[in-house]
């Protein structure tokens, strides 16, 4: 009996011994119903069945991969957020990474991957970083139960299909990658201010990508596509949320949903959250940073007004957005969304001096929360949105533009409505040579900065000629001439000058001349002394000492010398010319010490007395 019941124990220990192994050998779990990704922030919701695993999961047993097989052709549009089953827990796989990345395979998302999706294209089968760790489910609650997978395309115009997911767990799941030590709203320490300290807004910098308007320019009889690219260089992300109650319909305002009573579009306010990092707290504030507008045709949300294009001639300024406008323009709205970052759109971010900056050169990247095309949208740091130009709004019609060189302007926010940390960097520009218009033309044109003035003026002047030519040739009409575009001339001589531009492109050739342009005055005489000055030089004086008379009108004067005491050492009368006149006075004239003495100058029944200190070498 004694030896059954022995038997009976060792084989309960056994199978104790046998489950256990078996529970911590890795086992997934899978779901591989086919399913369509649809686009226009529709999201698919897939649940994968969990069961017989140790009821907490954590560092030694728990969530080490997550496979999701799928074809789309831009991971970049996609979020995926895997669930745990009692809600509490969940971590973002995909968060708008990959930019435009073809994915036709199995995506594995783990910590024992070598680089995040936005970092290289993907081809085939590899393992990633996830946008978050996988071992924040290993926190020691039950596994047991549906787990659920929530992918969205928040971009217009691509569907997809989802194949298959999978989520493995497995003992000793490799170990968090440092990801959480940079910059996030759980590790502020590892938020960089651009001033080094540790207090301060950590503010976006959105510029214009002109490599964007230059590889997708096209030109036809009617009208000028391109693209448009923002990225965000700056130590914070762009995020903007539109109010839930602040809804209008033109300027009125309006319950938010509701349809306007004239068929428009409703508008409502978008508030830019800023985030602001103190020593090793965050906090946010919100500001009111312009309006969006509801697009029903593919159910986005747009940021209005959020860059505006138009096609120009260059000016003096050095700021593109106050050339010339020549060609109509459409001011358009964007969704604010991560499609890659500045190392998939290689080119696309700039520094100020032109240098092109890659992910590792941008502080914070990769911080944020929001992205997307629903009342939360933004741009993370490191991050590039894009329209491109077969989307509405990318266009400028060439109603009354001919054939002709030109510039397309691009300018990004501006109204100035978002805070950010340069405003001055916002726009891009592309060279543009329209040749498929019904029409040539070379309009000559030019003003000058100022007409009149005295001799020696400097004249600076602007070439407006439509459409850009070649070359220039300056007449302006004093013998002197110039072939630059903005030349700056020097009028010497009183006169009036007429000028006269010729301009050449290999259209045409045109020129124009301004009559009696420039008038040119002599310059007046010195000014008149309107009062007496009298001063006394040098002071301190050794030897010689005069006197500086400035007077309008001759003075007849009394010139007397005293010593320290107010003692009458000498006196000299005479008569003083109008205008600047020196007076001498010996230094044998004061006393034989040095130090001070007091001269009174009498004149018109006025006195003057002047202290002066003499110094004469022993």
């Amino acid at each position: 009996m004694k030896k059954l019941i022995k038997m009976k124990i060792k084989f309960l220990l056994f199978l104790s011994f046998y489950l256990t192994s078996k529970m911590l050998f890795a086992q997934t779990f899978f779901n591989n119903t086919r399913v369509l990704i649809p686009d226009s922030n529709k999201t698919i919701s897939i649940q994968i069945p969990v069961t017989g695993l140790p009821t907490s999961i954590n560092s030694g047993f728990g969530l080490s991969k997550v496979a999701i097989k799928m074809s789309h052709p831009f991971v970049g549009e996609l979020t995926a957020v895997l669930k745990s089953p009692s809600g509490q827990d969940s971590i973002r796989l995909l968060w708008h990474d990959g930019g435009n990345s073809i994915v036709n395979d199995t995506l594995f998302f783990t910590e024992a991957a070598n680089n995040f999706i936005a970092s290289y294209p993907i081809t085939g089968t590899k393992n990633y970083f996830g946008e978050d760790d996988n071992n924040i489910m290993n926190n020691g609650r039950n596994p047991n139960g549906t787990w659920t997978l929530r992918i969205t395309d928040v971009v217009l115009n691509n569907v997809g299909i989802l194949f298959y997911t999978g989520i493995t767990f497995s003992s000793n799941p490799p170990t968090t990658h440092n990801r959480t030590f940079g910059c996030s709203l759980l590790s502020p320490w590892g938020c960089n201010c651009p001033d080094g300290s540790n207090n301060c807004d950590l503010l976006p910098d959105m510029t214009n990508a002109e490599l964007s308007l230059v590889r997708q320019l096209t030109e036809s009889a009617t009208e000028l596509r391109f693209g448009v690219a923002t990225p965000n260089i700056g130590y914070g992300p762009l995020e903007m949320n539109g109010s839930t109650s602040e809804c209008f319909c033109d300027t009125t305002p309006v319950v938010c949903g509701t349809p306007c009573p004239t068929g428009q579009k409703q508008k409502r306010n978008v508030y830019q959250k800023i985030y602001h990092r103190s020593g090793n707290t965050m906090t946010t504030y919100q500001r009111l940073a312009g309006q969006m507008e509801y697009h029903p045709t593919h159910n986005h949300i747009h940021v209005d007004h959020w860059t505006n294009n138009t096609l120009r001639i260059k000016s003096r300024d050095a700021n593109p957005a106050n050339w010339p406008i020549i060609g109509s323009s459409y001011k358009i709205s964007f969704c604010l969304i991560n499609l890659g970052s500045c190392d998939s759109y290689s080119g696309y971010c700039k520094d100020t001096t032109g240098n092109i900056l890659h992910t590792t050169d941008i502080p914070n990247n990769g911080f944020g929360v929001v992205s997307g095309c629903s009342l939360g949208q933004g741009i993370y740091p490191g991050k590039v949105d894009e329209y491109g130009a077969s989307l509405e709004g990318q266009s400028i019609l060439l109603d009354s533009v001919c054939n002709g060189k030109y510039y397309l302007v691009s300018i990004t926010d501006p109204d100035n409505t978002v805070k950010e940390s340069n405003d001055n960097n916002n726009w891009a520009i592309a060279p543009v040579k329209l040749t498929r218009r019904p029409c040539n033309t070379c309009k000559t044109n030019f003003y000058a900065d100022t007409l009149q003035g005295i001799d020696s003026l400097i004249v600076k002047f602007t070439d407006s000629t439509i459409a850009i030519p070649d070359r220039w040739y300056w007449d302006f009409g004093d013998g002197t001439t110039d072939t630059v575009q903005f030349p700056t001339h020097n009028y010497l001589t009183p006169g009036v000058y007429s000028v006269k531009l010729k301009t050449f492109s290999s259209t045409c050739v045109d020129s124009i001349i301004k009559t009696d342009y420039i008038t040119i005055s002599q310059s007046p005489p010195p000014p008149v002394i309107n009062e007496i000055k009298i001063t006394a030089l040098p002071n301190p004086f050794s030897g010689m000492l005069n006197i500086k008379f400035e007077t309008p009108t001759q003075l007849n004067t009394s010139i007397e010398i005293y010593d320290p005491i107010g003692r009458l050492l000498n006196i000299r009368k005479t008569e003083i010319s109008e205008g600047i006149t020196f007076y001498k006075l010996n230094s044998s004239e004061f006393g034989t010490a040095n130090g001070l003495y007091f001269i009174k100058i009498n004149y018109n029944s006025e006195h003057k007395t002047l202290k002066v200190l003499k110094a004469d070498k022993n």
